[in-house]
């Protein structure tokens, strides 16, 4: 089931998020990208998100399995359990998202999406912009940035 995520649900995100980026994105991405993602989602900065942002989760038998985010029209995170993918868990969460961006009056969401989940978002009628890089602390990171117009 999805629902909004709770400040206490926070640390098991953090987990979540970290998990998932040693298991996927390190098949991707270099060590020191790893990190600084990591660094990124800390527990800390994901408490300031919280404050900024919806975040929603995806639950089952009280385990969080997947989680996204959405700030305006800008989703900034999704991320399901390895061994959870590819069961619809990411699709819904992102039409949760989505429905979110509406409710707001948004016509259109976008993102940064990462290299192992270009596909995903293609499949899901989200259009390629075009790349896009980010540089923290040294370590250029670029993702594709895309856009999905909402009906």
């Amino acid at each position: 089931m999805i629902r909004n995520a709770k400040k206490e649900n926070l640390p098991e995100c953090e987990t979540l998020l970290k998990g998932v980026l040693d298991e996927v994105n390190s098949k991707y991405y270099s060590p020191e990208i790893i990190f600084g993602w990591k660094t990124h989602n800390s527990l800390k900065n994901l408490e300031k998100q919280f404050e900024n942002s919806k975040i929603l989760v995806y639950e089952s038998e009280n385990r969080i399995l997947g989680l996204g985010a959405i700030e305006k029209d800008h989703i900034s995170k999704l991320y399901v359990l390895p061994e959870f993918q590819k069961r619809g868990i990411g699709r819904e969460i992102l039409n949760g998202l989505e429905e979110i961006a509406k409710e707001n009056k948004f016509n259109s969401c976008n993102l940064n999406s990462t290299l192992n989940a270009i596909q995903f978002y293609i499949n899901s009628n989200y259009q390629v912009l075009g790349p896009i890089t980010f540089e923290e602390r040294g370590i250029f990171v670029t993702f594709t940035k895309m856009k999905k117009e909402l009906t």
